[in-house]
């Protein structure tokens, strides 16, 4: 028969093995800077990936952040519940950002770079643009659906159509332009210039 001693002694060994059993396996708590630290450790300084997405609960991609089709263009785009680009922004190869928003169908409506905010139609055809020249001289164009110019206000430049030579205007400047003859822009470096006939100017 077991006395009661032997009892005692038997009964605090079974809790020091269940102890040890218990703990030893258990992690470590410490004191909040150690397990701050523990923290730390195990998280990695750098991530280095050439796309990140962004999926919704059903699964759908509703953003990226990941570099272009060339991989010279790293860039942020979000998306809607069916899949299209919405907002783009991305910095291009010249160092230039450009954030870009675009309709349900995919057109573009809003494009904004360091120097301009143009608004384009359903038919991708820009029709308002405020803008800075290089040298910070500011201006509002307005476009009819052809691309030319028919009304611009501010430091603006004029195309002479009898001698090809063009016009600085003040930033006080104020220019109303008739519908022009043609079918519009023909070349990029008629873009912004394309315009009819003056029929408004002040000063």
């Amino acid at each position: 028969m077991i006395d009661r001693y032997t009892k005692a002694v038997l009964t605090v060994i079974a809790v020091a093995l269940v102890w040890l059993c218990l703990f030893s396996q258990a992690p470590k708590w410490g004191t909040p800077a150690e397990a701050a630290g523990q923290a730390k450790s195990d998280v990695p300084d750098v991530i280095r990936a050439q796309r990140f997405e962004l999926v919704d609960a059903q699964g759908r991609v509703r953003g990226a952040l990941g570099m272009g089709r060339f991989g010279d263009t790293p860039g942020i785009r979000l998306y809607d519940a069916k899949g299209q680009a919405r907002v783009v922004l991305n910095v291009h190869p010249s160092g230039d950002p450009s954030l870009t928003l675009l309709d349900d169908k995919g057109h573009l409506r809003v494009g904004l770079g360091c120097h301009h905010l143009t608004l384009y139609d359903e038919e991708g055809q820009w029709r308002a643009q405020l803008s800075l020249s290089h040298n910070d001289r500011a201006h509002l164009t307005l476009f009819d659906k052809r691309g030319q110019r028919r009304a611009a206000l501010g430091a603006t430049t004029l195309k002479s159509a009898a001698t090809g030579g063009v016009e600085k205007r003040p930033e006080s400047s104020l220019v109303l332009f008739g519908p022009a003859v043609g079918q519009g822009c023909e070349t990029p470096e008629d873009w912004g210039l394309a315009q009819g006939e003056i029929v408004f100017s002040a000063p």
